[in-house]
């Protein structure tokens, strides 16, 4: 195996104690919805690793992220005046 490559080993869920999880329900959990011009001003100043060591699945199919890519180029949603 290459240097640069991981090697991923398949592991069962381990199951928490009910006394490790009682934290969770303290968790702060919130969603947020970035605009393009956010995404971009992030990647800019370098706060988001376009080329991380582990990535998740993908969440969009890659015709839409083309349409995505081309919604972009083309300026839809148009910005207001």
């Amino acid at each position: 195996m290459a240097d640069n490559e991981l090697e991923f080993v398949e592991e069962d869920d381990a199951a928490l104690a009910p006394e490790e999880t009682a934290s969770f329900s303290d968790a702060v959990l919130y969603s947020s919805d970035w605009t393009v011009e956010t995404v971009i001003s992030q990647m800019t100043n370098k706060n988001i690793e376009m080329n991380p060591r582990f990535q998740r699945r993908d969440a969009w199919s890659p015709g839409g992220k083309s349409r995505f890519i081309e919604s972009i180029i083309l300026g839809f949603p148009s910005r207001p005046s």
